[in-house]
């Protein structure tokens, strides 16, 4: 920023913008006063997939380009450092014009994330990254940490429909130093539209007699402003008992009286669905039930140190059966609850920017299985005569510091957590960590972190038991040291990334057969170590409203390598990872209104998992086999509406993403969405 005046009340002035990178840093937690602005400029929003830029990028027509900036501070400061990681970014119009009808299958599409989905259309998925397990990525809506410390199955159980997404910002790495215990891959934040005047509604039919629905209207005011949105989606599957419901209700408020900004979010989320082969390629009828609601509420004081609180609150359900028509086979039942509160503050002096904060939270179970005994049992309500009969409950307390300092083309971002938790090993905990940055020029970087982090049991770890599995409540806490080296050149139209990382985790948790048994325990089974590479190449065409004419065209690969300290084990996880994933994926505009969206994709992942043989009930092993999927979207534009048809699976690849629980193949839906 150039010709710059200072107003009170944190009140910046400018005449125009540069091309200078470093005007993030400058510009972080202030209100920015437009003075004079280039006419007849057209805004447009192009996605990125960056590593250590930010959201969206105005383009004039002079080709004079403000780096991409929260001008006002967040809810949760920097949820993900802008400067000096590996980061990826889906904006509205890539989660608009793609194929996909969920979060979980938009997260597909991304980078090195690995999406294992149990069924299609948001109906069960787990995060893995960088070769890591399913409860080791962290979950944030709109910055407030919604894991569940039940199962990291359950981390994508919220309330928000696809089309209520703004942008998913997605943490490449370990994030601990800045949202605590479990951010150990890396960290997933999730944010919905706001602040709009709206009314917006979509009704989707397909195969397998899938009827989704959803509707949402907004309103902004000077001060206040809030959207309510709601949804239904429900299918009689593919396959037999694959069949889903899932209702999705909620609300996102915000006041902003200049200094002051509260802001709120409330939402329910219930599904049930047929889990066919889930858990247990020995049970094909089992059946699941979830239930879960969220609030939260902060406020963001705005003077010259900017303070920030938040408060939240989740609560979880699962009912489980391992055979849907006879509830006394076996089932069982959990509730947890998760309370936290978290105050943080930042500042600028000479040296920087600095950043602390401290969060507390409560994370508790009742269930038929996981926890200690309970004295009394407690009945389980709109149930016949089924009682909780264990409870466990512990208590996280995070301390973070950051400081952040620009001294010529150098970034740098370096802090701490102190983590406290009297049920481990270690009562307080140093995980510290370091991001730099150089910059050679106004398009390209060279970047390097090294972080530490954690991540806790979870409760189907610590306490689990059945025939064939039995948890350990003497679990210590896995620790991981992360190395990533990067660079990115992002000349003209075009994006280029490249980064390779190392990660050594230690205390790693498995489930092992450890005698004759055949009864999976779970333990601290050593080290691992994990290595690879990232890779994003993408060109971005700016006249592309053009007929015949491509809007982006580009390519995302990864590969992991991974080994194990301790050899030779019969285990359910390690040696399970993507090894390669490749993405190549484009935009095409055939007329002015009517455009194409590709998505192909290919798959090869490192192990094996244990199918049966119906006829004889033995078990035996099966090496995973690479595939490719193909998905397409063709969308068509008018006034309001736009009106699509879509195939996944286009064709009709066989695959699994989960043991032996075959997936969908060709899936032709269609719809109509409505944006007034």
């Amino acid at each position: 920023m150039e010709n710059k005046r200072k107003y009170s009340n944190n009140l910046v002035h400018f005449t125009h913008w540069t091309r200078n990178s470093m005007a993030v840093f400058f510009s972080l937690h202030k209100i920015i006063k437009i003075g004079v602005l280039v006419l007849n400029c057209s805004i447009i929003l192009r996605s990125a997939e960056v590593s250590g830029q930010n959201l969206d990028t105005l383009i004039f027509s002079k080709d004079l380009e403000l780096e991409e900036v929260e001008i006002l501070g967040q809810a949760a400061p920097d949820v993900f450092d802008q400067q000096a990681r590996t980061i990826t970014i889906i904006t509205s119009s890539e989660i608009e014009s793609s194929p996909a009808g969920s979060i979980q299958e938009i997260l597909e599409y991304a980078g090195s994330l690995d999406i294992r989905q149990r069924n299609t259309n948001g109906v069960q998925a787990d995060i893995q990254l960088r070769g890591g397990t399913f409860d080791q990525v962290l979950v944030l809506l709109n910055g407030i940490n919604i894991s569940d410390p039940q199962t990291g199955h359950f981390n994508l159980n919220i309330p928000v429909e696809l089309s209520s997404v703004e942008r998913i910002e997605i943490l490449h790495g370990s994030a601990a130093r800045i949202y605590g215990a479990n951010a150990y891959k890396g960290a997933i934040n999730i944010v919905t539209k706001s602040k709009e005047n709206s009314l917006k509604a979509g009704l989707h039919y397909g195969q397998h007699k899938q009827f989704h629905t959803n509707l949402s209207a907004g309103f902004s005011l000077k001060k206040l402003s809030g959207v309510l949105s709601l949804s239904s989606k429900t299918s009689n599957g593919f396959i037999d008992n694959t069949d889903y419901r899932i209702r999705n209700l909620y609300y996102q408020g915000e006041y902003d009286n200049r200094d002051l900004k509260i802001y709120w979010q409330t939402g329910l989320n219930g599904r049930a669905f047929g889990a066919n082969d889930f858990y247990s390629p020995s049970f094909p009828d089992q059946f699941e039930e979830n239930a879960a609601g969220f609030g939260s509420i902060g406020f963001s004081l705005k003077k010259s140190r900017t303070l920030d609180g938040q408060a939240y609150w989740r609560r979880h359900s699962d009912h489980f059966l391992l055979k849907r028509d006879d509830p006394d086979f076996y089932e069982n039942y959990h509730l947890t609850q998760v309370y936290g509160i978290k105050l943080n503050s930042t500042f600028q002096t000479k040296f920087g920017e600095t950043y602390y904060g401290l969060e507390g939270r409560r994370e508790e179970i009742l269930s038929t299985v996981l926890g200690n005994k309970l004295n009394r049992a407690v009945e389980i309500k709109n149930t016949d005569n089924a009682f909780y009969t264990n409870a466990y409950g512990r208590n996280n307390l995070g301390l973070f510091v950051q400081q952040k300092y620009l001294i010529g083309k150098a970034f740098f971002n370096a802090g701490f957590l102190l983590s406290g938790n009297a049920d481990y090993e270690n009562k307080f905990a140093f995980y510290p960590g370091i991001d730099v940055a150089y910059y050679f020029n106004d398009y390209s970087k060279f970047f390097f972190s090294l972080n530490r982090s954690l991540r806790l049991p979870t409760f189907t770890d610590m306490f689990y038991s059945d025939p064939s599995n039995q948890g350990n409540p003497d679990l210590y806490s896995e620790k991981l040291i992360a190395y990533e080296f990067g660079i990115q050149w992002n000349p003209w139209n075009l994006k280029n990334r490249f980064a390779i990382f190392h990660d050594k985790g230690m205390d790693v948790i498995d489930w092992v057969i450890t005698d004759s048994s055949n009864v999976y325990h779970a333990r601290n089974i050593g080290n691992t170590n994990s290595s690879g590479i990232e890779m994003n190449l993408e060109y971005n065409n700016p006249q592309f409203k053009k007929a015949l004419q491509i809007k982006n065209l580009g390519l995302n690969y990864a590969f992991v390598d991974q080994n194990l300290s301790a050899q030779g084990l019969n285990s359910k996880y390690a040696g399970d990872y993507l090894r390669h994933k490749l993405i190549i994926y484009s935009f095409i505009n055939l007329l002015p209104d009517l455009g194409l969206d590709i998505q192909l994709s290919y798959f090869s992942r490192n192990g094996a998992y244990t199918d049966v043989n119906v006829q004889t009930g033995e078990s035996y092993n099966v090496y995973f086999r690479p595939y490719c999927l193909s998905d397409v979207k063709m969308k068509y534009h008018k006034g309001y509406f736009n009106f699509f048809i879509k195939a996944a699976n286009l064709f009709n690849k066989n695959y699994t993403d989960v043991g032996s629980l075959i997936q969908p193949g060709r899936w032709v839906s269609m719809g109509v969405d409505f944006c007034k």
